[in-house]
């Protein structure tokens, strides 16, 4: 049976909405209980603006990873700017965005979080769009002992920033950051890497849903 994690109602923290993920339940039945977790998300920065009035909601369902249709993923539109702190041979920046989760990019060796490196990536949009989630897939080409584990997930928009501390869970390493309401304005999403696993990491699609 499909693993899935339901969504439990939201906490106030440090003036935003976050929505707090239990632990995952197989074969769940009418006397078994989801064992919870701390949040998966936490705001680390304070941040201005409309990015500060938006109420910001996350939640990971495992059975939610499907591809963005090409006209709400603001990841794929024209002109769009992919910057990668590394690339392996073969396994370049593209393929973030490629709308494939079974193709991944990864780090070039030894530029990993685990070995003191600082890996990231940074998407900036050709203007100005209006978000509503960001999803992370986890890196399914070699699934084992590849993957980005916890990272921080900045959000930059023409009236302030915002960061957030984010855990992928497993089993597939998926996270989305969900917007209450949407934030107008965004410029640029960073994603650090903070943990992961072996010499080069990897991820599967960087997807931005909203709209012009």
């Amino acid at each position: 049976m499909k693993k899935l994690i339901p969504l439990l109602p939201t906490l106030l923290l440090s003036g935003c909405l976050v929505t707090v993920a239990p632990g995952t339940e197989t074969n769940p039945s009418p006397s078994s209980s989801a064992t919870t977790r701390p949040p998966i998300a936490t705001p680390i920065t304070t941040p201005s603006g409309s990015l500060a009035e938006a109420s910001i909601q996350v939640g990971v369902v495992a059975s939610d990873a499907a591809v963005l249709p090409l006209e709400r993923n603001m990841a794929r539109l024209p002109g769009v700017v992919v910057a990668t702190s590394s690339d392996y041979p073969s396994w370049p920046k593209p393929r973030l965005t490629d709308g494939k989760l079974e193709t991944s990019w990864f780090t070039a060796s030894g530029d990993a979080a685990n070995l003191g490196k600082t890996p990231f990536i940074d998407m900036t949009f050709p203007q100005p769009v209006k978000v509503t989630s960001i999803n992370l897939r986890g890196n399914r080409e070699y699934k084992d002992g590849y993957d980005i584990l916890e990272g921080r997930l900045t959000v930059n928009s023409t009236n302030g920033k915002r960061s957030f501390d984010i855990v992928l869970p497993q089993p597939d390493r998926d996270f989305s950051l969900r917007f209450a309401f949407p934030v107008s304005g965004v410029t640029a999403i960073r994603f650090d890497i903070t943990k992961d696993e072996s010499a080069d990491p990897g991820l599967a699609e960087l997807e931005v849903e909203g709209n012009l």
